[in-house]
């Protein structure tokens, strides 16, 4: 019985991206990272100064241009082969 209830068991959270910020310690990719980020900031902030934005829309819009720059600059985490 225990094993059909864990086979469907669900937590309802989502999984969680990991990214490589081991990356973020050597110098060219951070200044290259906050270049990035920087000029999608700059570009959600001028749609912001838009009427009828939400707080959630604004979250949405944060949210993805943090994801989308460590998609870009830093990738995801490798897993590691456990021996």
């Amino acid at each position: 019985m225990k094993l059909k209830l864990k086979k469907h068991w669900t937590t309802g959270r989502t999984i969680s991206e990991k990214f490589n910020t081991a990356f973020l310690q050597d110098i060219n990719k951070l200044n290259k990272f906050k270049i990035v980020l920087g000029n999608k900031f700059s570009v959600f902030h001028d749609l912001l100064n838009g009427e009828g934005t939400t707080m959630e829309s604004n979250w949405k819009g944060i949210k993805e241009a943090f994801t989308s720059t460590c998609h870009e600059v830093l990738g995801h985490k490798k897993h590691l082969a456990y021996y």
